[in-house]
């Protein structure tokens, strides 16, 4: 059984009352995600606003279509804002797969699963092939039980909820606002601080943009826990200064000619991001609002920094970068100071 067909079972449990054609709209979502591309994303935000007015409050704020897409019910506006929610739909909506292969092999699962009535469902998914398999509403019977209201995103987006609400809070209530996100390499820190980037309008660096300049790379430096990071130009270059809301410039680190680069210009901005290793050291830490934990296990670790970096750089990261790093997790208790924890 698939992944997709195993969540839709858990999701049939749940609605007794769902038909055919619900049944149907899950395995299409968790195929396509929205389906279609917003023509009219004002039109489509004003929607969301009128819906979340008569949205079931009680209803879990997500549940997963697979492993690509999610639910999210409007229930979770309690906490999350519109404007994010719109921003996960729309960011969503605009890559959608087109290739009908996988679906069409779902279809096939569900109608030899032993679900709903043998010949309601082959009739049904008969003419639903026949007409070119589009996107379907729910159901009469479903809309009475269950009174459905809620935004097909990515998944990753679902995963992540909990982050979006406390940015979303922090920001309502001040500004500028400062987030670390730090955690193991391989743990996904780089791709979640892009899904962040994706939604919010921010200012985002990463800490390996600043490597220790080479008078800096000795062996005391390096015995030192999280040294291996010019820590002290993270604070001075971006965390004293994002705090005065002005405009500023730094230099990354250029590893081609290793020295510094090109500045780089920044312009003041509500929200503000600083992900990689090392990001909450402790003379770092007291500089954020919200501090995030991503981390995940050796094996998928191991995995990641393969398929991302080659043999060759994957055996230096064996042999020196996660040493350094676990040098610095255990020395410190990052992953307890942090205000959110996500394993990946």
């Amino acid at each position: 059984m698939s992944r997709v067909f195993e969540a839709l079972c858990a999701h049939l449990k749940t609605h007794p009352e769902a038909e055919v054609q619900d049944a149907v709209k899950f395995l299409y979502q968790a195929s396509f995600g929205g389906g279609h591309f917003l023509s009219d994303p004002d039109g489509a935000y004003q929607y969301l606003l009128k819906e979340a007015e008569i949205a079931n409050r009680d209803a879990p704020y997500t549940e997963a279509l697979g492993e690509q897409y999610a639910r999210i019910n409007l229930s979770a506006l309690q906490e999350l804002s519109p404007k994010t929610l719109f921003a996960m739909f729309k960011a969503s909506s605009e890559d959608t797969p087109t290739d009908k292969t996988a679906f069409l092999s779902l279809l096939d699962e569900l109608e030899n699963a032993d679900l709903f009535d043998k010949a309601e469902k082959a009739a049904f998914l008969k003419s639903y092939r026949a007409a070119g398999c589009p996107a379907v509403h729910h159901s009469e019977a479903y809309r009475r039980a269950y009174h459905p209201a809620y935004r097909v995103v990515k998944k990753a987006y679902a995963d992540f909820l909990s982050a979006f609400i406390a940015i979303d809070k922090l920001t309502a209530e001040k500004a500028p606002v400062t987030v670390a996100i730090d955690g193991l390499c391989g743990s996904g820190k780089t791709t979640f601080a892009a899904l962040l980037q994706s939604v919010y309008d921010c200012n985002l660096f990463h800490a390996d943009d600043f490597y220790l300049p080479m008078p800096m790379r000795t062996p005391e430096r390096y015995a030192t826990p999280g040294g291996n990071v010019h820590w002290e130009r993270i604070l001075s270059d971006i965390l004293e200064q994002i705090p005065k809301n002005e405009s500023f410039s730094y230099r990354m680190f250029d590893c081609g000619v290793m020295d510094l680069g090109d500045a780089v210009q920044v312009t003041p901005k509500t929200l503000n991001i600083l992900e990689g290793s090392y990001s909450t050291h402790p003379e770092l830490i007291g500089r954020y609002d919200l501090k995030i934990f991503l981390k995940t296990s050796p094996e998928t670790q191991s995995a990641r920094i393969l398929k991302r970096n080659g043999p060759a750089r994957h055996k230096m990261f064996v042999e020196k970068w996660i040493p350094l790093e676990n040098l610095y997790f255990t020395s410190y208790p990052v992953e307890k100071q942090c205000d959110l924890v996500f394993t990946t």
